[in-house]
């Protein structure tokens, strides 16, 4: 029996999960809903930057969505609250990056409007990235093309690999 892309894609992500050791993960949240909608775009801009900027550092990216209330404070592009799914990048990185050494990469690269994202590095024990793997293994993935139509995007990218693998 064939693999389906979407359980060879959960698949390649978590195979990359549990290869390196990841310290930290960062999360970039757009606050404007027009600006999410560029976060193909935006990704690999962000992504090449970093990885050039820090090339002992293995970053594993994933494009994820979630679901917004208005309570949340994102926008629209007529400035009104708004309230549904919108796309986010998270990474899992191998060295002790501080918000501060991130940040000025990350608002140069991405080009969006002003307060236009919220960026949140956490550190990452070895129980929390068990249990983000049982939930990418057990959940369906987002709909991706619900957000950004037809177009071919991949969920995950590996940069700077093999700088420290554990294999």
């Amino acid at each position: 029996m064939t693999e389906s892309a979407e359980d060879r894609s959960k698949r390649g992500f978590c195979k990359h999960l549990r290869d390196y050791e990841w310290l930290k993960q960062i999360s970039i949240f757009y606050c404007n809903y027009d600006d999410a909608l560029n976060a193909p775009e935006h990704g690999l801009r962000v992504r090449r930057a970093l990885a050039k900027a820090f090339p002992d550092t293995t970053f594993l990216w994933r494009l994820v969505c979630k679901n917004v209330r208005e309570s949340a404070g994102v926008v629209d592009v007529t400035n009104q609250l708004y309230a549904g799914t919108i796309p986010y990048w998270t990474a899992f990185i191998t060295s002790e990056l501080k918000r501060k050494e991130l940040l000025p990469i990350i608002e140069k690269n991405l080009k969006v409007s002003e307060d236009g994202f919220r960026l949140f590095v956490r550190s990452t024990p070895e129980w929390k990235l068990e249990t983000y793997e049982a939930a990418v293994m057990k959940q369906k993935p987002h709909d991706l093309q619900r957000v950004f139509g037809q177009r071919k995007l991949n969920r995950f990218h590996l940069m700077n690999k093999g700088v420290d693998s554990l294999f």
